[in-house]
């Protein structure tokens, strides 16, 4: 999907709406009538010049055949035009959209099929333009699955999971070139085939002594940012592991990060620019932010910061690219974006530890806010130490 020529809009307050009314309602019909004294239109000429400078909004849309629903989906950081994707028939589909990015490129913002016919002819070639089917699929795996996630290390290395607790690891077969800077074709990627290896699950047995073999699942994964071998997962029952590619059937690190309820971690993002921070999102709503050098210790680790306000299961996770404190948190209900950087008003916690005070409770500061400097702190390599 691509739009151009969208315009800002926002809602109006009842206030505005009361003014506009009012304003409307004092002008008579005799003026409404009438033009200006000198026999002037009442239509400013600056304001008919802007409206005729406006754009209609131009939406695009091109489709790809995908057997049963899409679970998860997620384009190649090094090719975005290389996508993959999780489906509810137990296959992971591989596409190759440079097609259809090409007559994007040619259709120049005027929507609808404009210049497919000159995007290098693709649309006499292929029937449309670009390939709407899948280059590669795999049914490996025993049953679907949502955990999907591409390397930003090593080009074309692919992790997936599924609900019975296996995670595949995906390889090129063969060595594939870039694409070309100046355009969004895929070089060779669209024609290859990849090499699968079942390395994880509960069928290649397990010594860390922490498999949830109950609710196996695997529903999230997440490569290192840094280290091309390494990858997260996060699992029902609570569970984030560590797993080294080199090592198969054993993770390094397991850790229940949810040993009280047990409840599912549904997604885990890990952060970019701080490769010791990584963030998880629980099915009981709850988001937390880990420093991984904690998982190494024998005692359940403690988030940095842990924010309990949803109120229904966190369903994704994404950090910003480029600023390491700011996240996208995504439930149910909606998406919500947090700086952790921001520090707690002193007259907000002030006026709650006087209503604290006279009710007579103990009222300790609130989690959500106390840890969210931690999480800043370790984001900016600080030792920030909560002021006494």
């Amino acid at each position: 999907v691509r739009m151009t020529d969208l315009g800002r809009t926002y809602r109006k307050s009842n206030e505005e709406e009361e003014e506009e009314e009012d304003e409307w309602g004092s002008v008579s019909s005799d003026d409404e009538s009438k033009d200006g004294e000198d026999g002037e239109d009442l239509v400013d000429d600056d304001d008919s010049d802007d409206d005729d400078l406006d754009l209609d909004p131009v939406l695009e849309h091109y489709n790809f055949r995908h057997a049963g629903c899409v679970n998860r989906i997620r384009c190649m950081p090094q090719n975005p035009a290389i996508v993959a994707t999780w489906s509810d028939a137990g296959n992971v589909n591989l596409y190759d959209t440079s097609g259809a990015l090409d007559i994007f490129e040619a259709s120049s913002g005027r929507g609808g099929n404009a210049g497919a016919d000159d995007a290098g002819g693709k649309a006499k070639a292929g029937g449309g333009g670009y390939r709407k089917d899948p280059f590669f699929v795999y049914s490996g795996h025993s049953t679907e699955g949502y955990a999907l996630d591409w390397s930003p290390v090593v080009p074309g290395r692919l992790a997936t999971g599924d609900c019975d607790g296996n995670i595949h690891v995906w390889d090129p077969a063969s060595a594939l070139s870039p694409p070309p800077s100046s355009s969004p074709s895929s070089g060779n990627w669209g024609n290859s085939s990849f090499a699968v290896r079942h390395l994880y699950g509960p069928s290649k047995g397990s010594s860390d002594n922490c498999t949830n073999l109950d609710h196996p699942s695997v529903e999230d994964l997440q490569w290192s940012p840094t280290e091309a071998t390494v990858l997260a997962a996060a699992e029902c029952g609570g569970y984030v592991k560590v797993y080294d590619v080199r090592r198969p059937g054993r993770s390094m690190i397991s850790r229940k990060i949810h040993p009280n309820n047990g409840s599912d971690v549904n997604v885990l993002a890990w952060n970019r620019n701080v490769s010791n921070l990584l963030a998880t999102g629980g099915d009981d709503g709850t988001f937390c932010v880990w420093d991984l050098r904690t998982f190494q210790d024998g005692d359940a680790p403690k988030p940095l910061a842990r924010f309990s306000c949803h109120r229904t299961p966190i369903t994704s996770l994404e950090w910003h690219p480029t600023d390491e404190s700011m996240i996208a948190v995504s439930d149910d209900v909606g998406t919500y974006v947090y700086d952790l950087s921001v520090e707690e008003d002193e007259d907000t916690k002030n006026a709650a530890q006087a209503a604290a005070a006279a009710s007579g409770t103990n009222n300790e500061e609130d989690d959500d806010t106390k840890n969210a400097a931690q999480a800043a702190a370790a984001a900016s390599g600080t030792n920030n130490e909560e002021d006494d």
